[in-house]
């Protein structure tokens, strides 16, 4: 992904400086990006990694615990938000579990109920939820010698213990910065507004 974004980003912006951010997986192909432009000669200004985990460095974790964690998370992230937020906080992440989010859960933590049976063509047509959750936990990041900016929630999921999200020996610099916000809200109001105030003020926005 990183190989095909790299030449569109060129071709949009041939000349530096970059600055780059990515959520999640994401951040992973950020973080890929600014590799491949800085092998290249160019100047990156800014990677920020939101709310990423190096995958390859990632606890094992059971159905039952993320579960669990992911219904507090969710309750405690809508108890903080007026009202009047609620639905459109409901209607973005009922779109992720039509994407097909719950269905990986499960396949990822109880693959037997999934079986090996199946069409080729039901194998061939994988959903994309899949495909990034294979490369994800395929992919071994390697050295980037710039500095890289992890922008994470003040409390994390239990299979996320390490405070660099295991990224420490992979940057040449590592900034942290922490958001007053839990998981899964980073992108939705009010924690949007903590997010865009972080990325445009101090050394990150620089």
């Amino acid at each position: 992904m990183a190989q095909s974004y790299t030449p569109e980003i060129l071709a949009q912006q041939p000349e530096g400086p970059y600055r780059i951010a990515g959520y999640c997986l994401g951040g992973t192909i950020a973080f890929e990006i600014a590799r491949l432009l800085e092998a290249e000669g160019h100047q990156v200004e800014m990677v920020a990694l939101l709310d990423t985990y190096n995958f390859s460095q990632m606890k094992r974790f059971g159905f039952i615990s993320v579960f669990s964690q992911r219904l507090y998370f969710h309750a405690r992230n809508l108890l903080s938000t007026e009202l009047k937020k609620w639905p459109g906080y409901f209607a973005s992440k009922l779109q992720v579990i039509r994407n097909g989010e719950l269905r990986l859960l499960v396949r990822a933590t109880l693959p037997w109920l999934f079986g090996s049976k199946g069409s080729e063509d039901q194998k061939q047509q994988a959903p994309i939820l899949d495909l990034n959750q294979a490369a994800a936990f395929a992919h071994v990041p390697t050295y980037y010698p710039g500095t890289v900016t992890l922008v994470n929630p003040k409390t994390n999921y239990s299979f996320f213990p390490d405070q660099q999200m295991g990224w420490g020996e992979l940057a040449g610099g590592l900034e942290i910065i922490k958001l007053d916000v839990l998981p899964h809200a980073m992108l939705e109001e009010p924690g949007v507004e903590q997010l865009v105030e972080a990325l445009l003020s101090g050394s990150i926005g620089k």
